[in-house]
């Protein structure tokens, strides 16, 4: 079963490891995966929840803070939220990806994450996430 909507939508690892990028976010930089939830349920993020995460320029939530950033499910209306349905998750890719951001946070693994256009028209929202073998 592929978790992968369309091209550049969701790349995921059975174990955290390099996956390729979206060809069509913007550019972005290496950041340190600090702390990752997992919020299930009907809200302004979406209709079956949303991962909120955040970064910070070390690991172990070490240096700087870098961004809280969310990843949403179909009719997420937040400002925090991609705008495009290409960068929005059903449920089980949802629950896939946090298991991700998991191990990743775990093992301070160094991650990209490309950034897109936000409901609220920033260009600040995560597209997707590439996890780096540093």
């Amino acid at each position: 079963m592929s978790f992968i909507k369309s091209w550049g939508k969701l790349c995921l690892l059975s174990v955290v490891g390099f996956c390729g990028l979206s060809a069509s976010a913007r550019a972005a930089h290496a950041e340190y995966l600090c702390s990752a939830s997992l919020n299930l349920g009907v809200s302004t993020y979406g209709l079956d929840g949303h991962i909120q995460f955040v970064t910070y320029t070390g690991p172990s939530c070490t240096g700087t803070m870098i961004r809280q950033y969310f990843f949403c499910t179909g009719s997420a209306s937040h400002a925090s939220c991609a705008s495009s349905a290409n960068y929005r998750y059903d449920r089980p890719s949802l629950l896939t990806l946090f298991d991700v951001l998991q191990r990743a946070t775990d093992a301070n693994q160094n991650v990209t994450i490309p950034t897109v256009t936000c409901v609220n028209g920033t260009t600040t929202c995560a597209g997707a996430l590439t996890v780096r073998a540093d």
